[in-house]
């Protein structure tokens, strides 16, 4: 094993933004699902897409031994400890004993994140919790469109009157996407058609503010898009800008599908809107607002051709960066990751094991000294993670499609359903 001059402490907590709200802020309304929470808590397993040779990745629960056992196999290289760093004492169990020299690298910084660092007795270097929470909320973004005279559609409403007023006015033209300030991956989020859902909503806002709440909300314009795409960026503690790629994402119902490789095409078409010099610029705006660390910036290409550069800016890291660790992981193969997930239903808990071996004798589990496409289990954890809640379980697999052409990839991901079938997983919508 080659060591890291200073190894990484990676850290995964997928829903930070409820760590930035402040308290008394009213909600839209959302269904509780157990098993969905249990699934997004399983997520840190993903950190390990970003580990380097000697890299700690820290995790809730034990990484499942035989998913551990494959990654190794094929070529990752770094050690699993147990800590639950959304907890600011580190969870219930002993603290792990890392390296001085290791530097935490959270996926979002929350606010408890240095007091940890120090209990743990590593590194931290991240900006003040307060930047933190300024950057990451969304009328943070609908505010530098303004700032760079962009296009902006969205308008901030600070009570239930106001929503209805903005609203009921954005909907005589298209529908309307309502917006919490802090919401996260599909929820916090809802597109309302007609004035009647709009007027549930209000009344559902209204009764929150009588209880004592506020309210904040961006109302924007259904737009007419026709793809998704992201820019990853780092933007250094002296305000140095690196962008490290742009990535194209599969959304459906504004929550997360998949990640792909955009064509070369896309890419020269991009550059020449400025797109790039743009990011430069919202880089420079968050180094002077005082943010320093990794960004992802969503982008739109709409109708005719029109851009909305600035849909929304993550200042932490994203699951495009998963993408673009596995694809370093892979280039070497000379292939390209299709990065995905499947939700799937089952009667009993599956058996990993069984998984792994079932894509193994269909050969479809990829091996990278073979240098043939194939499959990435990318998590277990998620997968296993609505066993023995319901009489049904559900759960999640990440996984990425390794591959040379779109048909490999499309004929891969049709061979995976049917093990899937075989195995009594289904797969969901």
């Amino acid at each position: 094993m080659i060591g890291t001059e200073r190894p990484w402490a990676l850290s995964g907590v997928f829903h930070a933004e409820r760590f930035w709200r402040e308290p008394g802020l009213s909600q839209l309304p959302q269904l509780a699902d157990k098993q969905a929470e249990r699934m997004v808590a399983a997520m840190d397993e993903l950190m390990f897409c970003l580990a380097r040779p000697g890299d700690y990745v820290l995790t809730r629960q034990p990484m499942h031994a035989a998913h551990l056992d494959y990654l190794f196999h094929i070529g990752f290289d770094f050690h699993n400890e147990v800590c639950d760093t959304e907890d600011e004492n580190g969870g219930s169990g002993e603290l792990p004993l890392l390296p001085a020299a290791c530097s935490f690298r959270p996926f979002a910084v929350l606010p408890h994140h240095k007091r940890l660092s120090e209990l743990l007795g590593i590194a931290y270097c991240e900006p003040e919790p307060s930047i933190i929470q300024r950057v990451n909320g969304k009328c943070y973004s609908a505010a530098m469109r303004t700032r760079l005279e962009l296009a902006n559609p969205a308008r901030v409403a600070f009570s239930a009157a106001e929503v209805f007023m903005l609203a009921q006015a954005m909907l005589e033209k298209s529908p309307v996407l309502l917006k919490d300030d802090y919401g996260v991956s599909g929820k916090g989020i809802l597109r309302v058609n007609e004035e009647a859902a709009l007027r549930r909503i209000v009344g559902y806002l209204a009764a929150q503010e009588e209880q004592g709440c506020h309210t904040r909300l961006i109302i924007e314009p259904l737009l007419p898009k026709t793809l998704d795409f992201s820019a990853l960026l780092h933007l250094s503690k002296d305000g140095e800008l690196r962008v490290e790629s742009v990535q194209q994402m599969l959304n459906k119902d504004f929550a997360f599908r998949g990640i792909m490789t955009p064509n070369a095409s896309f890419v020269r078409e991009l550059e020449e809107t400025g797109y790039p010099e743009l990011m430069e610029r919202i880089g420079r705006e968050m180094h002077r607002d005082g943010y320093w660390g990794d960004i992802c910036v969503d982008s739109m290409r709409l109708e005719g051709n029109e851009w909305t550069p600035i849909v929304e800016i993550n200042a932490r890291k994203s699951m495009s960066h998963m993408k673009n660790g596995i694809d370093a992981f892979v280039a070497a193969s000379g292939m390209q990751a299709l990065f995905t997930h499947y939700p799937l239903a089952y009667k009993s808990k599956p058996s990993y094991e069984q998984l792994l071996d079932r894509l193994s004798r269909k050969k479809l589990l990829f091996e990278r000294m073979a240098g043939k496409p194939g499959i990435l289990p990318l998590s277990a954890n998620t997968l296993l993670a609505g066993g023995g809640l319901e009489a049904q379980g559900r759960g999640r697999l990440y996984a990425a499609i390794v591959y040379r052409t779109e048909e490999q990839c499309r004929e891969t991901e049709k061979l995976l359903e049917e093990i899937f079938a075989e195995l009594e997983l289904r797969l969901l919508n």
